[in-house]
Parts: structure tokens; C-alpha cells; sequence
């Protein structure tokens, strides 16, 4: 899969990226805080590993067994939860982070 996590700032390296389910977009957005398209994808780090199924399992007692699946899937109502702050990619507030004494790139930054 080559389509980036559309969570700002993600640097996972989590091989596995799942797409918007139609149904749950809107409580993805508020969960996540940022629109999603059609095509935006969520990389597995942002996800309880409860909510990823990435075996199958057949038989019972001694005759069970797993296979580890090639492409993992999420488990049906599966949100993504998991953010380092979601506060700094919320793009609804800008803060002043500089004094006017501050110097930024060698010029001094005037309010």
C-alpha cells in the first residue's frame, strides 16, 4: 500500500493503512478531528490492537490453528482512538508562539 496515514504529523512505519468505512466517516472526523475524503487512509497505529484482525483461527482444543493474514482487517465499528495530541493538528486554533523579542531565522519578529 502506498497511500500515506492521513493523520498530521503520523510517522509511524506501520505497514498497514485502512481506508474511511462510508458509514463511520463522520464519527471517524470527530473522533480524529480533521475532514477525510474518499480516499484517506488511517495507518494501524492509530487503532486498539483489539480492533485489528490479523489472524485466522479455525478448529478447537488440540486441532486449532492460525494463520497470520496477509492483509490485516479492522473489526466492524473500529475507531481510531489512538493520537499523540490530537490538539496540535486541530487546525481551528492558531496560537502566538513568539515574543517580539524573539528572533526567528536571524530577523527579529515584530507583533
Amino acid at each position: 500500500m502506498s497511500a500515506k496515514c492521513c493523520i498530521p504529523n503520523c510517522q509511524s512505519l506501520a505497514k498497514s493503512r485502512f481506508g474511511v468505512p462510508e458509514n463511520a466517516k463522520i464519527v471517524w472526523e470527530k473522533e480524529i478531528g480533521i475532514s477525510l475524503s474518499t480516499k484517506s487512509k488511517v495507518c494501524s497505529a492509530h487503532f486498539e490492537k483489539e480492533d485489528i484482525i490479523d489472524t485466522w483461527e479455525s478448529g478447537t482444543g488440540s486441532s486449532k490453528y492460525s494463520i497470520c493474514l496477509k492483509r490485516p482487517r479492522l473489526k466492524i465499528g473500529a475507531v481510531p482512538k489512538l493520537f499523540l495530541n490530537k490538539n496540535q493538528y486541530n487546525l481551528g486554533s492558531i496560537e502566538v508562539i513568539c515574543d517580539t523579542d524573539t528572533q526567528l531565522f536571524g530577523k527579529k519578529v515584530q507583533k
